[in-house]
């Protein structure tokens, strides 16, 4: 019998990628993406709009939420988004934000962690209540941030701590 040589060579391939594996052991590959919904990019706009303005609370880390929400509209550009999560003194952010042209833990104007948050309101201006993206959310930072906003902003048309 007369083997096709078109099979011989596709059997050799086989057996040197088997080679090639032989012995090893998959634990397995996990991919993980999150998409958010097509029409949240339109219902941000509706919301601003109508004088509503979206602010994001994310469990995430920096990166992670800068990801997100630049697929749904939210302006991810530098100075845009507040950590959360209190450094202790002289702790690094393993999740910075380090590229060619800027830094994070350098560059960056806003405060971290909302003690700094608090501090910052009270020491130096409003920005913090500008920022539509906060990082690294726990239902209590979520709170106290929440809290720091009725704190300094307007309040039933009569504005809370102005000279802030």
């Amino acid at each position: 019998m007369v083997e096709n040589s078109s099979n011989a060579t596709s059997r050799d391939r086989i057996s040197e990628d088997w080679a090639l594996i032989n012995n090893q052991i998959f634990l397995g590959v996990l991919g993980s993406s999150i998409i958010p919904r097509k029409e949240i990019e339109k219902l941000l706009e509706t919301f601003d709009e109508a004088g509503v303005r979206f602010v994001y609370f994310s469990p995430r880390n920096m990166r992670r939420t800068k990801e997100l929400a630049s697929q749904i509209g939210i302006d991810v550009a530098w100075n845009c988004a507040i950590s959360l999560r209190d450094l202790d003194e002289g702790e690094e952010d393993p999740h910075r934000m380090v590229s060619a042209y800027a830094d994070w833990s350098i560059n960056a104007k806003l405060p971290h962690g909302i003690v700094n948050v608090r501090k910052h309101l009270k020491e130096v201006d409003n920005v913090p209540l500008l920022v539509s993206l906060f990082t690294d959310a726990t239902k209590d930072s979520t709170r106290e941030m929440v809290s720091s906003h009725f704190q300094y902003t307007w309040i039933d048309g009569s504005a809370v701590n102005a000279d802030i």
